[in-house]
């Protein structure tokens, strides 16, 4: 489960990447596609006469007659032009907005926290193996919580939870991360709700947060994983004690 968290993370990370160079692109194409307003001079006879380029020492038109017939023509083809420039404007404009609300959806999403996971009463793994699993395996997740950076250690105890929950027989589901359903499978022993929080929150900040944890979040942690650890002891003593009744 731990692996998979991590190919979930690499997948996101892709994904956002991919939607903001599109997002990125579609910001020059838009950039490039505004119309460019010309250059107009006025003339002591003519009028307004537009110049059509910057070394062009010819300006049209050459005579009052012509004048009138060009600026006629003008003011129609430029509308026209005005016209279908503009709606491609709105265009790439519409689908760079729509680009930029996928990619913070997707942003909002991965530090967002997971759903809340309801056990399924129906049909689940082997409780009693899973919690034995767990409870041996409680000193390994306090030794790699104590290795590395306070983050590092959270999110290698965190893993080596997924992992163990997988080893002992937990599959994955396909509407759920790893992650939603390791925390809906332990709520199934009814451990500390705010302990299971915690720790949960602890995992999502190291994995996705931009700033430093701190050994004080270790420390929390390190609570956490202790707690959860009796709680799962007295659920696996409660299950052997009604298998023997």
């Amino acid at each position: 489960m731990g692996e998979a968290r991590r190919s979930d993370r690499a997948r996101r990370s892709r994904v956002a990447l991919g939607a903001t160079a599109a997002a990125a692109a579609l910001l020059a194409v838009w950039a490039a596609s505004v119309p460019g307003i010309p250059r107009v001079i006025s003339g002591p006879h003519l009028g307004p006469v537009t110049q059509y380029g910057a070394d062009d020492d010819v300006f049209r038109p050459s005579s009052e007659v012509d004048a009138r017939a060009f600026r006629s023509a003008s003011v129609n083809g430029d509308s026209l032009a005005a016209l279908v420039g503009w709606t491609a404007v709105g265009l790439v404009g519409l689908a760079l907005l729509v680009v930029l609300v996928l990619v913070l959806r997707a942003l909002l999403r991965s530090l967002q926290g997971p759903r809340a996971v309801e056990a399924d009463d129906t049909a689940g793994p082997d409780l009693a193996r899973l919690g034995t699993a767990l409870s041996e395996d409680a000193e390994e997740r306090l030794v790699v919580l104590g290795r590395g950076t306070p983050a590092e250690g959270i999110i290698a105890a965190w893993d080596r939870l997924e992992d163990t929950l997988r080893a002992a027989g937990l599959t994955l589901s396909a509407s759920r991360t790893s992650t939603e359903t390791a925390v809906g499978v332990l709520r199934r022993f009814e451990v500390d709700e705010e302990t299971l929080q915690s720790l949960a929150a602890l995992y999502r900040e190291a994995a996705w947060s931009h700033h430093e944890l701190t050994e004080d979040h270790r420390a929390t942690a390190e609570a956490a994983l202790t707690r959860l650890a009796a709680d799962l002891r007295a659920a696996v003593e409660r299950q052997e004690a009604g298998s023997r009744a």
